[in-house]
């Protein structure tokens, strides 16, 4: 064998794509600077969740945006808000948005979200600081994607209850610990769950307790995939005086026949494979154990079983495992001395690495063997793929009769790269597409490493392995075609003067007039264009006062003040994005007065925006090459306006690619004349989601990524 992938490092500082959602029914909206009293949409999302779920029904999607929800009180998703099969629900973080639920100021003892219904799709959302569990799931036939829980009271995320039919993917969970450092586990299934749930590709490390507890599961459960290590440990890595196992599998002599494939666990406290008095029949297939402080498989008991092992490695256990009535077949144990000269690295930090943006366990040298090793085609076939004449014992299969190669993609600067098909690891001669997205106030400089370009949407061939960084430098934007709108410069109704020495001047407007609103104008006298605009603005104790934003009559945005910012007695800002100002409009805010907190104005900051009225392009096209514009408005709501500049005249495809499904659906056909065109993309024939618009013509193919909600 000659390919062994390298680690995977995609740094995605700013709105990177980890996955594409598709959706039908109603769609809400949820954001930290949103309002409840809104219609839940993009432009006006609402602020909370709950109000989001009390508004929603089967089938519909509620779209979370990017930031930190501070959250008091358990995130009640009771059986009166069951889905179907046909239609379920989903809670899920915006494409390409960190979404942290933050239970900072929880009660101990109260759980953060708990899931009694059923038919629930939750993907994206980061649960930390609950008071008891992140997430406690007693509801049936629901799928956990891609979430993270980190700081909990107790076990990050527990199915128990009578919960059933759950499948829990790529979902990490780590650094959970209870007051007294006993009893917070990983992931548990635990005390009467049914039948049917499963975890696929997570990963557990330094909770208090164990990895993966099964404590008096009466039902069986599938673990496949899953890597687990170091419990039993803080995160200060001083020992808790919880268990430490890594897959604790049973418990009080309740049979339960569990199934557990591909799996790795290490470092643990205890044990890292532990039968725990489960009197029932334990399958564990090509899994992989090290360096168990006590034992790696620890089967004990005469009564239970047989358990069943297949395949699988075990070395440096601090004693020697235990295999009371297990049928055991091709272990390292039984024919091979293994240790960590077989495999290619056993890093801890390899097993953290960041997951691939499909939400896959990172691509990287972590656990997989070494050329020449003779646990390579030692094991025998229990049914899971392998290539080569037998499998390979452990959970990592080399590949050896259709080669490999690795992706290693960087960025320097503020950006982010956009890969399809996403992952780390490629077939040979696999084509690849790269696409640059440059953070704000930065451009995008070009490629470096084997590939020299400055063409932000490259294409490769995997014919080896591969390494590039995108480059991105910082444009000085500061006031220039910018404006700021001071406190002193508006026309003031009803607000006051207050001095605040942190204010751009020195004082800010004030709000007096109770819960009606108080208003300030500026006549509006710089060029026609968009502007991103920023309101500053400060609520001193309890944000919560409520901020409106006009042009003219039109309102633009309105917002609450945020308690948790406000009570640091810091200046915030509100943006809005792509808003048209000409001569002589009126620009308005409005703040009122709740309950002794005064809403307070400082600035308003005006900056020119990238996107550019078709009329300007058009000006500005003489003599180049055919161009691809950014889709506008993006992201798309009904409909979306796409420009392209052909340089000479030429037949032209413009496709829509769905990057989830990998379709290509053409929406454009023709012979177009030199010149600028427009398309106006009808939205309503796909579901929300991620994708890409490719234009086609004689002389290429350029590409742009599109958003639609």
């Amino acid at each position: 064998m000659d390919f062994y992938p390298d680690r995977l490092k995609v740094y995605l500082l700013i709105s990177f794509l980890f996955i594409a959602y598709n959706v039908y029914g109603s769609k809400f909206y949820v954001s930290p600077e949103g309002n409840d009293a809104n219609q839940g949409t993009f432009e006006n999302p609402y602020k909370t969740i709950p109000k989001a779920i009390s508004e929603s029904i089967a089938g519909d999607t509620i779209f979370v945006l990017k930031g930190i929800y501070f959250v008091t009180s358990t995130i009640q998703i009771s059986s009166s808000k069951n889905g179907t099969q046909e239609n379920p629900f989903h809670l899920y973080a915006f494409p390409g948005d960190t979404v942290i639920i933050d239970f900072y100021k929880q009660t101990f003892g109260d759980r953060g979200i708990s899931l009694r219904a059923n038919y629930w799709h939750i993907k994206g959302l980061t649960v930390r600081n609950a008071g008891d569990n992140g997430l406690y799931i007693d509801g049936q036939n629901n799928t956990i994607e891609h979430c993270t829980f980190y700081g909990n009271d107790d076990s990050g995320l527990q199915i128990s209850g009578g919960g059933a039919y759950n499948m829990i993917i790529n979902c990490d969970s780590y650094n959970n610990a209870d007051p007294d450092n006993e009893d917070a586990d990983g992931f548990a299934a635990k005390l009467d769950i049914g039948p049917g749930n499963e975890f696929h590709g997570c990963r557990a490390w330094n909770n208090s307790d164990d990895g993966w507890d099964l404590y008096e599961s009466d039902d069986s459960v599938v673990i496949a995939d899953c890597w687990t290590f170091r419990n039993g440990y803080l995160p200060n890595e001083s020992p808790s005086i919880g268990n430490g196992n890594g897959f604790k599998v049973g418990g009080n002599f309740i049979a339960a026949n569990h199934y557990l494939k591909n799996c790795i666990s290490f470092d643990n406290l205890k044990y890292n494979y532990h039968q725990n008095n489960n009197t029932g029949e334990i399958t564990i297939d090509n899994s992989l154990a090290w360096n168990g402080e006590q034992r790696n498989y620890n089967f004990y008991l005469d009564e239970a079983g047989p358990n069943a092992l297949t395949n699988n490695i075990s070395f440096n256990g601090n004693s020697g495992d235990k295999f009371t009535n297990c049928n055991m077949t091709t272990n390292s144990w039984q024919s091979i001395d293994a240790d960590e000269s077989d495999f290619l690295s056993l890093d801890r930090k390899l097993a953290k690495d960041s997951r691939l943006l499909s939400g896959d366990l990172p691509a990287n040298i972590f656990a997989r063997l070494t050329v020449g090793s003779n646990l390579i085609d030692a094991g025998t076939d229990v049914g899971l793929p392998f290539t080569g004449p037998a499998p390979d014992l452990g959970p990592m299969e080399t590949t050896i009769e259709n080669p490999e190669y690795s992706l290693n993609l960087q960025v320097e600067g503020e950006g982010g790269i956009w890969i399809f098909p996403s992952g780390g690891i490629y077939e040979a001669n696999q084509e690849v597409t790269l696409i640059a997205w440059h953070g704000e106030n930065f451009s995008f400089e070009g490629w470096s490493g084997d590939v020299s370009e400055t063409n932000d949407t490259i294409l490769l061939f995997m014919d080896t392995d591969k390494s590039l960084t995108a480059n991105f430098s910082e444009v000085n934007t500061e006031y220039k075609d910018s404006l700021r709108i001071e406190a002193e410069d508006m026309i003031l109704n009803g607000f006051t003067f207050e001095r605040i020495s942190s204010a751009s001047k020195g004082k800010v407007i004030r709000a007096n007039s109770g819960s009606s609103f108080d208003h300030a104008t500026y006549s509006f006298t710089g060029d026609e264009h968009y502007y991103r605009v920023k309101v500053r603005y400060l609520d001193q104790i309890n944000g919560a006062s409520t901020y409106r934003f006009y042009i003219n009559a039109d309102l633009i945005s309105i917002w609450e003040g945020d308690e948790a910012t406000g009570s640091t007695n810091l200046f915030v800002e509100k943006e809005m994005k792509n808003v048209m100002l000409k001569p002589d409009d009126i620009i308005k805010t409005e703040a009122n007065q709740i309950g002794g907190e005064y809403g307070r104005v400082d600035c308003i900051d005006l900056v020119k925006s990238e996107y550019i009225p078709e009329s300007s392009i058009q000006n500005n096209l003489t003599n180049r090459s055919n161009s691809l514009f950014q889709n506008y408005p993006n992201p798309a709501g009904s409909s979306t306006r796409i420009d392209f500049y052909l340089s000479k005249g030429s037949d032209i495809v413009l496709e829509v690619i769905d990057l989830h499904n990998k379709n290509k659906t053409t929406i454009l056909k023709s012979w177009y004349a030199e010149g600028m065109h427009e398309y106006i993309l009808d939205c309503s024939m796909f579901p929300s989601g991620v994708y890409c618009y490719r234009l086609i013509t004689n002389d290429g193919f350029y590409l742009k990524k599109l958003i639609i909600r």
